[in-house]
């Protein structure tokens, strides 16, 4: 198993002397149909405000595949022409390599669900991918709970629903 995978630039240092291996993504225990695109890598920065109106800015990669036709029973596109792809890519938009990284995919080209690489593993001449989603959080009620004493901790304390402020400021 490799270590984990936050950013293009991380991703491009797994696939560096692998340039003839089988890049195959999953999701659910799915493989990508062989033959798959990748339609678009997009730069985006990110400002937001949580329920706490705390403010957060950075910037996210995300990388677009389209999945191949179930019909074609053919090879995953290779580790060398995805670096090549990525590579001519980061030329262009520099902010692509150092963003957040982010999978646009669908199995069968179904709604499009926005993943994040969970593992990567090396088998022989293939790179498997698994692709997972992300659970939405509420972060200041995350954050209260990592400084939060043992002690201190009960169902009628903390955030949302209670009478705490630290949260859902109104």
């Amino acid at each position: 198993m490799i270590k984990t995978i936050s950013t293009l630039k991380d991703f491009l240092k797994v696939l560096q002397d692998k340039d003839n291996s089988q890049l195959v993504f999953s999701n659910n225990g799915k493989e990508i149909n062989p033959d798959y695109h990748v339609t678009e890598l997009k730069s985006a920065a990110v400002r937001s405000i949580d329920c706490g109106r705390n403010l957060s800015e950075w910037t996210e990669t995300i990388i677009q595949l389209l999945d191949g036709p179930q019909s074609i029973k053919g090879e995953h596109m290779t580790a060398f022409k995805f670096s090549q792809i990525a590579t001519a890519s980061i030329e262009t938009v520099p902010a692509l390599a150092d963003g957040a990284l982010w999978f646009e995919y669908a199995p069968g080209n179904g709604p499009i669900r926005k993943l994040s690489v969970s593992s990567v593993q090396i088998d022989g001449d293939r790179i498997k991918i698994q692709l997972g989603g992300a659970a939405a959080a509420c972060k200041p009620r995350k954050k209260w709970l990592e400084n939060a004493q043992a002690s201190d901790l009960s169902a009628s304390s903390g955030c949302c629903g209670s009478k705490s402020s630290i949260c859902c400021a109104a």
